[in-house]
């Protein structure tokens, strides 16, 4: 067994939790009322989404992602987040990159999925910044470019991951200068923000 994880150096990480780790009985039944009301409630939500609101489209299709208050389907999912994306809501921008990077419920394809996570990016989220700039470092969809992923990723801010991954990109000189010092402030910064 490796004594360190590749790339991570920090052992085998944590112990497994010990003990019961299923849900209580009370929580079961909690997770149950909730999935009841869920259920009555999504015609409204439907409604809702037809007449407009992108919060009920997106809600729609986090439903059919999950399965657990209709059965799940992908495609249909995809066509909810398509709905809310045109109307310009943008958990759907970065949903429809992930599916289109992933290929669920829509063809794969590298290209739509820049496009979708670029459209949620433009819209302020720094989740789709993170994934533009991961986008730009592999070339996927997109011409490869270190020095977009790093800007990219400065723009997400203290976000965990982008902080990660700047410290990454200054610690072997990838879109710009090797830095070391700034590499070891942007590990810190993804250490603090998580």
């Amino acid at each position: 067994m490796p004594t360190q994880r590749p790339g991570w150096g920090f052992g085998d990480g944590p112990a497994a939790p010990t003990g019961n780790a299923a849900p209580s009985k009370a929580a079961r039944q909690r997770q149950s009322e909730l999935d009841a009301e869920d259920r009555a409630n999504l015609p409204v939500r439907v409604d809702d989404a037809f007449a407009g609101n992108p919060n009920a489209s997106v809600s729609v299709g986090y439903d059919l992602t999950a399965g657990t208050v209709v059965r799940r389907n992908d495609e249909e999912a995809a066509r909810w987040f398509y709905l809310a994306a045109s109307q310009g809501h943008p958990d759907a921008f970065i949903q429809l990159g992930y599916r289109y990077s992933h290929g669920i419920g829509v063809p794969q394809n590298d290209e739509t999925a820049a496009y979708w996570y670029r459209a949620g990016a433009d819209h302020g989220d720094k989740g789709a910044m993170v994934a533009l700039g991961l986008i730009y470092a592999a070339g996927r969809g997109v011409r490869q470019d270190w020095s977009a992923a790093v800007r990219w990723w400065q723009r997400a801010g203290d976000v965990g991951l982008a902080a990660r991954f700047l410290g990454d990109a200054y610690a072997c000189g990838l879109g710009g200068e090797q830095d070391n010092q700034r590499a070891v402030s942007a590990y810190r910064r993804s250490v603090e923000t998580g």
